[in-house]
C-alpha cells in the first residue's frame, strides 16, 4: 500500500513538471518567434522617421507659404527678408550684389569696437575725428575723453562719423589698423561680398551686399549692449568739457514708431542711395530686413516687414 502511494505521488510530480516545462517552452518560443520575425524583416506598425530639414541661416529659402512678393511703390536696388527665429529667407532681390553701403559700414565698426575694449573705456578725441565731414554728433571736444559706450551711441543712433572715427583711432590703434580688423572679421564671418577702406562708409569703396549685411546685423543684435543702443529713440551723450548732446534716432521706422520695430541702422550717400537695415518683433515672430537704394522715409522697408508678418500668420 505504501509503495503504491509513493508511485502515485511520483507520477503526479512528473505531470506537474512536464506542464511547467511546456509553459516555459511556450513562453520562450513566444519571445523567440518575435525575435525571428524582427530578424526576418516582418513589417511593423512603426512609422518611418523623416530626417530634420537642414537650414543654413540666411541662405535656406522659407516654405512657400512664408515667402513674400511685396508690391513696392519704388523698387529697391537690392534687399533681403529673413525670419530671425528660423534663419529662413522669405524674400530676396539681388541679395548677393556688391554695392556701396554708406554708413551701414558702421555695423562692422560697432562689432569691432565691442570685441575687445570694455564699454566704459575712454577714448581720446582727436582734431581729425572732431572735424570730420558728413553726418556727425557734432561738438566733440578735442582732447576730451569719451567712453566707448557713448561713442557707440553717437555712431549708431545718429550715424556720427566723428564718433566712428574716434573709435577707430582709439581702438585700432589708428584707422588703418582698425580697417584691417574690419576686413579680417568679414573674412572670419565668411562674408562673400564685403570689403572696407574706412570705418565710416563715406567712400564708394566701402562695399557689401544685402545678405552679408543681414549676417552683420544678426551679430550686432546678439550683443546686448549694441541691441539696446539701436533700439533707442532718443537719449543724451556727453561730448566733452561737461557738455552733452541730444541724440534722436535717424531710423525712419524708429521715428514713426513702426509697430514692433527694434532697430537698427541707416545709411546714405549719393552712390549708395538710402539704405536701411531693420529688425522688428510682433509676439513671438521676429524679422530682419535689409533694403538698399530705397526712399528716405523707409516706406519700402515698412511694406516689406508688413508682408513678412502677414506671411508668418499663414
Amino acid at each position: 500500500m505504501r509503495g503504491r502511494l509513493i508511485f502515485l505521488l511520483c507520477g503526479a510530480l512528473t505531470i506537474v513538471g512536464i506542464g511547467v516545462a511546456v509553459l516555459g517552452a511556450e513562453a520562450l518560443d513566444t519571445g523567440s518567434s518575435h525575435t525571428a520575425a524582427a530578424a526576418a524583416g516582418t513589417p511593423t506598425t512603426t512609422l518611418p522617421v523623416r530626417p530634420a530639414r537642414r537650414i543654413v541661416w540666411g541662405v535656406t529659402k522659407a516654405p512657400v507659404r512664408h515667402r513674400v512678393h511685396p508690391s513696392f511703390s519704388m523698387v529697391p536696388k537690392a534687399g533681403i527678408l529673413i525670419d530671425l527665429n528660423t534663419g529662413e529667407v522669405m524674400w530676396t532681390s539681388r541679395a548677393d550684389w556688391r554695392r556701396p553701403i554708406a554708413s551701414l559700414t558702421k555695423l562692422m565698426t560697432a562689432l569691432i569696437s565691442t570685441s575687445r575694449p570694455r564699454m566704459n573705456r575712454e577714448i581720446g578725441i582727436s582734431s581729425s575725428a572732431a572735424n570730420i565731414s558728413g553726418s556727425v554728433v557734432g561738438g566733440l571736444g578735442v582732447g576730451s575723453r569719451i567712453s566707448v559706450r557713448d561713442l557707440l551711441k553717437g555712431m549708431l543712433i545718429v550715424s556720427g562719423n566723428d564718433a566712428a572715427t574716434a573709435l577707430a583711432q582709439g581702438i585700432g590703434p589708428g584707422e588703418r589698423n582698425f580697417v584691417r580688423q574690419m576686413n579680417r572679421r568679414a573674412k572670419a564671418m565668411h562674408l562673400k561680398c564685403t570689403h572696407y577702406v574706412s570705418p565710416v562708409g563715406l567712400s564708394e569703396s566701402d562695399q557689401s551686399c544685402a545678405r552679408d549685411l543681414a549676417f552683420q546685423a544678426r551679430a550686432l543684435l546678439a550683443n546686448r549692449d549694441l541691441r539696446n543702443i539701436v533700439h533707442t529713440v532718443w537719449t543724451r551723450m556727453p561730448i566733452g568739457n561737461g557738455r552733452t548732446r541730444g541724440l534722436y534716432n535717424r531710423n525712419p521706422l524708429m521715428r514713426s514708431h513702426y509697430p514692433g520695430i527694434t532697430g537698427i541702422k541707416t545709411g546714405h550717400t549719393n552712390p549708395a542711395g538710402y539704405c536701411l537695415v531693420a529688425s522688428a518683433k510682433r509676439g513671438n515672430r521676429r524679422l530682419l530686413a535689409v533694403v538698399l537704394g530705397e526712399e528716405e522715409n523707409g516706406r519700402e522697408m515698412a511694406q516689406l516687414l508688413n508682408a513678412g508678418f502677414a506671411a508668418l500668420k499663414r
